[in-house]
């Protein structure tokens, strides 16, 4: 795995993973959407959608997005939570709490 932090981006095994949105709301709530690039050409990049209320950890979202402005969307509407266990969306959602 390789941090890019400037870029806001980490290069994973088979995959990269780019912070394509953060977003900070008035009650401490933050959110995130992330853009996951297959480096198999076979499969085409998505957006996941990320949030973050105070004090508790990042939640990943239910579903998959082909368009940034549905995954923001989501990232503020969507009430379904996915267990999402990877190295580099931690590491990424790192770098976004760092913005906070």
């Amino acid at each position: 795995m390789i941090l890019l932090p400037a870029c806001r981006t980490v290069l994973g095994e088979y995959a990269a993973y780019q912070l394509a949105h953060i977003g900070h709301l008035m009650t401490g709530r933050a959110e995130a959407v992330a853009l996951v690039t297959p480096y198999d050409h076979a499969h085409r990049p998505t957006y996941l959608s990320f949030r973050h209320d105070p004090g508790q950890p990042w939640q990943a979202l239910a579903g998959e997005r082909a368009v940034l402005a549905d995954a923001i969307h989501a990232a503020g509407w969507e009430t379904r939570v996915v267990g999402m266990s990877s190295a580099e969306l931690a590491a990424l959602l790192d770098m976004a709490e760092a913005t906070r």
